[in-house]
């Protein structure tokens, strides 16, 4: 018996090892041509699950004046939604993400030694075993009808909420790094995020969301590499500085962008300003890589619909 338990463990470990392996390739062949067609394979493979999410999303209402979004964010990579998202939603989140800011001193002390040091993790307090309650109000904003509707038109399923974050950007004494360089998000073929900004953005020394629209950055090209500097970006000629847009807003402006097609960067803050951001971050089913987590959070209420549950469980 013991010697079968062994044998056993022994071949999970070697599963998973070969799972990690395997969507350590996937991202790096995600920063080529090659990703469209990795993709669709994943989705001929599973086609049962995209039938599924692509008819639910057919059977959404479409709400009058969400035609441009969605076609700016198809085209474009990106929208502005501040005025057409659900108010009271808004509020309830900003207000509990205001709560959190008293405790961001505990929670620096207790980030991961591999987090960006310009960046406080908010949620960690709120999360058992990495996951969060699908009653919270960062959940419950990010699934609203509205949200839904746009992510799924543009998406053309039903999405998946891969994660929230609440994040605190501050100052760093060091040079620019991670999320600081222009970079695209890999985790798939399109990565929509939306955000939230919680505190006002009035210029470029409160380290704006700053992107470079979809069909600009197509011009750049494909590249290995994971983040660029300035030079790299601007240097060839191809993309120049009027492409770019710094997101400078008021607290409780709401905006998406296709973080995989807008190359992006943020968080270059000058010393005494601080920025305080809500991101929710949707993708496609199935995912590109072996092994991911179905449950990420916690089921504390019942899903009201279908819907619900595609996003957040299935």
């Amino acid at each position: 018996m013991g010697n079968s338990l062994r044998v056993v463990d022994a071949l999970n470990t070697s599963i998973l090892h070969m799972a990690k392996v395997i969507s350590r390739i996937i991202w790096q062949l995600n920063r080529s041509p090659l990703r469209k067609i990795i993709k669709s394979m994943v989705r001929v493979a599973n086609i049962r699950v995209v039938r599924e999410r692509t008819a639910l999303a057919r059977e959404l209402p479409k709400s009058p004046g969400l035609d441009d979004v969605v076609n700016q964010l198809r085209v474009d990579g990106y929208c502005i939604l501040t005025d057409i998202v659900d108010k009271e939603l808004l509020q309830r989140m900003a207000n509990r993400a205001t709560e959190r800011l008293a405790n961001a001193e505990s929670a620096a002390q207790h980030q991961s030694q591999t987090s960006k040091p310009f960046w406080v993790r908010l949620l960690d307090e709120e999360m058992e075993d990495g996951k969060i309650r699908i009653s919270s109000p960062y959940i419950r904003f990010a699934i609203q009808p509205t949200v839904m509707q746009i992510v799924s038109r543009v998406l053309g399923q039903i999405p998946r909420l891969d994660y929230v974050l609440l994040t605190l950007s501050q100052y760093s004494l060091k040079s620019f790094e991670k999320s600081q360089l222009w970079h695209l998000d890999h985790d798939d073929v399109q990565v929509i995020k939306l955000f939230v900004y919680l505190t006002d953005v009035r210029d470029l020394n409160d380290g704006p969301f700053t992107f470079i629209p979809a069909s600009a950055t197509g011009a750049l090209g494909y590249s290995t590499r994971s983040h660029r500097n300035d030079e790299e970006v601007f240097g060839s000629g191809r993309i120049t500085f009027s492409d770019v847009k710094s997101l400078t807003a008021p607290a409780l402006s709401v905006f998406m962008v296709d973080t995989a097609r807008c190359l992006h960067m943020g968080s270059r803050l000058s010393e005494g300003r601080q920025r305080l951001l809500y991101t929710a971050t949707f993708t496609t089913a199935p995912s590109m890589y072996p092994g991911y987590k179905k449950h990420r959070f916690i089921e504390d209420t019942k899903f009201e619909n279908e819907i619900e549950r595609k996003v957040l469980a299935d």
